[in-house]
């Protein structure tokens, strides 16, 4: 599973909030979620993973459990 690497890229952009805090993350619930903290956490993501997430997809991935949700049917195992 990815969910470590994952929340790595969210530690990288939401620093100073738990774990706990962060698996449940969505701009809902982290003031600091906008839309540039959006972009930053997409480049993150897509360089970790190695892939690349549409614009369009990008903007529906809005909390910690989309961009799991998503990366389980984009990234393989290795």
């Amino acid at each position: 599973m990815h969910r470590t690497r994952l929340l790595e890229c969210f530690r990288a952009v939401f620093p100073e909030h738990t774990d706990e805090k962060l698996l449940n993350a969505s701009p809902d619930n982290l003031q600091e979620w906008d839309s540039t903290e959006h972009v930053i956490l997409l480049n993150l993501i897509e360089q970790e993973f190695g892939v690349s997430i549409l614009e369009g997809i990008g903007q529906e991935l809005l909390s910690f459990t989309d961009f799991e949700r998503y990366l389980e049917g984009q990234v393989v195992d290795s």
